[in-house]
């Protein structure tokens, strides 16, 4: 391991996964790319070792963002996902190349809530995560 805590053939394949996704993304439609910053940070989360474990289903319909996984019953904490916003997030952990994106209709207020709420898992994951100024870049570019 290096001193970041990837090691070599880790880092290759993020090298990989980035150096696609984002070529796939120059090149593709516009909802399409307004959805990409799902997509790149749910499952930029598997190379951090902390990816949500897809299991939702009609009884595991809450995502414990604590524990990266779906439950059956809705935890004792305020850092969880309901509803739409569990059932978009298991639609996207399902997805594994942008051009799946297109079968997603979410307006812009939809996309930024779940952004917010993917980077607080990334907060509660990462220690001294701090405040990244990425997604205020995103969400001005891509709406």
């Amino acid at each position: 391991m290096n001193h970041k805590g990837l090691d070599k053939l880790m880092v290759t394949h993020l090298f990989y996964f980035c150096e696609d996704v984002l070529l796939k993304l120059d090149v593709s439609e516009p909802n399409i790319a307004a959805v990409f910053p799902l997509f790149f940070t749910l499952h930029l989360s598997h190379f951090f070792g902390f990816r949500i474990d897809d299991n939702y289903s009609d009884k595991n319909t809450f995502l414990d963002l604590q524990e990266g996984n779906f439950t059956s019953a809705i935890p004792v904490h305020q850092n969880f996902l309901e509803g739409e916003n569990a059932f978009i997030t298991s639609e996207l952990l399902k997805m594994r190349v942008p051009d799946e994106l297109a079968q997603l209709k979410i307006n812009h207020l939809k996309r930024r809530e779940l952004l917010r709420r993917y980077l607080e898992y990334y907060a509660l994951h990462i220690q001294d995560f701090g405040q990244m100024k990425t997604p205020a870049v995103m969400q001005e570019v891509l709406g």
